[in-house]
């Protein structure tokens, strides 16, 4: 081959290897076709680190085309010497393999394999690499509903990408991940000013798709703060941003997130142009997860405005396409077990060959204690032992149309410790990490077996009350707020003291139980502004 057919390889290489990377999220499909052409491309010119970094692309379009085994069927061998001596590839195949492992809800495996990344990457001294590693670590936290977790390694990524000097775009992206994690533990303020920064950087450095998405997160932030005006403000500049560069895989969410503002504050006619349009997206772009979110504020936008007919039309999609998503998230679940389960039978094939009897059966129990650990670790916090905000979500939905069902009560209550800031801020985090797990026990020791309890996030808890008017829950949130107050705190600090603020609705003639927790943080904020450590029930008492 002539020095010049080999520079047009060369080049026809590079071109399929940067599109391939560059469409992957958007046209997965055709970034698969791209990724396979280069391995083919890469195999004719002998091109050992390009055909590798081709066959990393492959899994990496394969994984955002929902294809998860031929994923890992790509990647797996990829992070092995004897098949890639490449240090940093072999980073990057981790790192796919780390997000596949999140989509498949196997939380421990990504967290394995992505330590795995950041391992490597610090051997090789390629600081901003393992800062990359850390970040995805507290992406796979955040899919835990470990929020503090998350955000810790976050910030950890953060100091170490400013201290390096790294790419603007990148410190941005950490900025913004930092005030997501805020934003999940109610710091709203800290929220805001994350992303503030991050917009700032973001259009510093000319990245329409970035300050796009990233103008979407400042306009959440906003509206938790009852900042309305400069929420619609961000939410309008996101959008024509998020057009402008014309990326799906954006466009629907903000859309959507718009639309409930603008629904939230009566301006239906442009809510329902806004949903619509995010309905729409959705549709091209197959997101089964944006079409049912989409469906359901429809519908009520369509109630809203007198249509009742398209409510009725818009909540039957809801349900259907609900249920789509759910049994896929079923099936993911299935198949990371499965998954799981081959990848472990290819490891142990031999050994276990060769087992007794008695100790195949050791084995397999083994291997049912690891599934009853793995489905408790997808439903915990993983701080306080409790229910996380997930499976609190699921279990809320159900009890409240089972109160409606049957007629029945519902109680419903959101509690907050006080000043529990003063106490990270005074003692630590640790100390603040120690009455977290204490409060999680007295109130798990404080309910009927019945009654859920679970950590809504940071400092805040939700209890729910089946069959349970709201007297009779106020009656047993002055016990719980007794015992609280009555602990030995000083145990662990001499001028150490806790209490709870309580905040409980019973109003299940609400819309929907999201109704019913913003009716208990309207009590939560009454009990708060008339001096704390008391349980309020009633918005109109």
């Amino acid at each position: 081959m002539s020095s010049s057919e080999d520079n047009n390889h060369k080049a026809s290489l590079d071109n399929l290897l940067e599109e391939a990377e560059k469409i992957s999220k958007d046209e997965p499909p055709r970034a698969i076709d791209l990724a396979r052409q280069a391995i083919g491309l890469a195999k004719k010119t002998g091109a050992a680190e390009q055909a590798i970094r081709a066959h990393i692309l492959l899994a990496q379009g394969l994984m955002y085309a929902g294809r998860y085994q031929e994923t890992l069927d790509t990647a797996l061998p990829l992070v092995s010497t004897e098949e890639n001596d490449f240090p940093h590839l072999q980073a990057e195949a981790l790192g796919v393999l780390g997000s596949t492992y999140q989509a498949l809800g196997m939380f421990p495996e990504s967290l394995e394999v992505l330590m795995r990344k950041r391992k490597i990457l610090m051997e090789e001294k390629d600081k901003l690499g393992a800062a990359d590693a850390l970040h995805s670590i507290g992406v796979t936290y955040a899919k835990m509903e470990d929020h503090a977790s998350s955000l810790e390694n976050y910030l950890q990524a953060y100091r170490i990408k400013t201290e390096q000097d790294a790419n603007p775009i990148s410190i941005a992206v950490s900025l913004n991940n930092i005030g997501l994690a805020h934003r999940n533990l109610g710091n709203f303020e800290d929220a805001l000013e994350a992303h503030q920064k991050s917009v700032r950087l973001m259009e510093q450095e000319k990245h329409l798709l970035f300050t796009g998405a990233a103008r979407g997160n400042l306009a959440k932030a906003l509206a938790a703060l009852g900042r309305t005006e400069e929420a619609m403000h961000n939410f309008e500049t996101a959008l024509k941003i998020i057009q402008e560069v014309d990326s799906p895989y954006y466009l629907s969410e903000i859309c959507r997130d718009f639309a409930e503002m603008e629904f939230s504050q009566k301006h239906l006619e442009r809510a329902l142009e806004l949903g619509t349009r995010a309905l729409e997206v959705a549709r091209q772009t197959h997101s089964k997860p944006e079409i049912f979110k989409a469906h359901e504020l429809l519908a009520d936008i369509h109630e809203a405005l007198g249509n009742p007919t398209e409510a009725l039309q818009h909540l039957r999609n809801y349900h259907t396409v609900e249920k789509e998503v759910f049994n896929a998230e079923s099936n993911g679940k299935i198949q990371g077990m499965r998954i799981r389960h081959d990848l472990e039978q290819t490891e142990k094939e031999n050994r276990i060959y060769r087992l007794k009897n008695v100790e195949l059966a050791q084995a397999l129990e083994e291997a049912r204690q690891l599934h009853e650990k793995l489905e408790k670790l997808s439903q915990e916090d993983q701080l306080t032992g409790l229910f996380n905000r997930r499976y609190l979500i699921q279990q809320l939905k159900l009890e409240f149309c089972r109160a409606h069902r049957n007629q029945q009560p519902l109680s419903v209550v959101l509690c907050d410790i006080d000043h529990f800031k003063r106490i990270n801020d005074r003692w630590s985090h640790a100390m603040g990490d120690q009455v977290l797990k204490i409060i999680a026990g007295l109130l798990r020791d404080n309910v009927r077996e019945g009654d859920l309890v679970a950590r809504y996030g940071g400092e805040e808890f939700v209890l729910a009350f089946p069959q349970t008017a709201g007297r009779e829950a106020l009656l047993a949130c002055e016990n719980i707020r007794r015992a609280i107050e009555k602990h030995p705190w000083p145990e662990l600090h001499p001028e150490l003291t806790v209490t709870l603020s309580f905040g409980i609705s019973d109003q299940t003639s609400l819309k929907d139980f999201e109704a019913m927790l913003h009716d208990a943080d309207l009590c939560l904020y009454r009990a708060k502004h008339n001096g704390r450590n008391q349980c309020v029930y009633g918005t109109h008492d």
